[in-house]
């Protein structure tokens, strides 16, 4: 298949029932969901994280991205939100409260993502708004925020 389809060259996408405009909420909350992912796969890469939790985490997102575009997911909710919470039991310990982590590169990074990831939870609400969403999606997004902040404290 090639890259070059010329199919969005007057402003519509493709997704599972048809096409939309580009800007029409469901593409938005996948930009946004993307640029998640994206910005983990950076933050990983930059800054030597250990890849395997990230990496899982990018497949999650990408799974997320399938359901709101319609398309079957293959995603557990219920065990990938289960193991979030976990890591943020474990690591909520250290949290005594907010944080503005200036001159600490990893936290600054962790915090940058975390507030792309809220931006990608609002945009899924409002996609809510005329289509559906699992609650359990909310919730991994959620908590997903909530992971990334923990990070920020160790």
């Amino acid at each position: 298949m090639p890259v070059t389809t010329k199919t969005g060259d007057r402003g519509t996408t493709a997704i599972k029932n048809g096409r939309v405009l580009k800007n029409d909420p469901i593409i938005e909350a996948l930009g946004n969901i993307d640029e998640c992912s994206s910005l983990i796969i950076h933050m990983q890469a930059e800054l030597g994280l250990d890849k395997e939790p990230w990496a899982k985490i990018v497949r999650e997102l990408y799974e997320i991205a399938g359901y709101v575009s319609r398309y079957q997911s293959e995603i557990d909710l219920d065990a990938a939100i289960k193991r979030l919470e976990e890591t943020i039991e474990v690591k909520q310990g250290h949290y005594a409260n907010f944080i503005y982590p200036f001159d600490d590169r990893r936290a600054a990074f962790l915090h940058y993502v975390r507030t792309v990831v809220r931006r990608a939870e609002r945009s899924l609400v409002t996609v809510h708004e005329t289509q559906a969403i699992d609650a359990k999606v909310f919730q991994y997004i959620n908590r997903l925020s909530d992971y990334i902040f923990v990070q920020e404290l160790v």
